[in-house]
């Protein structure tokens, strides 16, 4: 079965984004998929999910 994203890991995607700008080495680091990880760091797509965007809002207030 395959491993669910949690508030930790979309926060973790965000700060690697930052260093490297590049989904598949994100994707490399965390085990997680390119796809997902790209879902889950671009909040304004359409299928991205609630959670993600919470955690970019609330990384935007912090």
């Amino acid at each position: 079965m395959a491993r669910r994203v949690t508030p930790a890991d979309i926060e973790q995607f965000f700060k690697l984004h930052k260093e490297f700008k590049n989904c598949a080495e994100i994707a490399r680091r965390t085990d997680f998929s390119a796809s997902t990880v790209r879902r889950y760091i671009n909040p304004n797509r359409k299928d991205s999910p609630r959670m993600a965007i919470e955690v970019y809002k609330e990384l935007l207030h912090a």
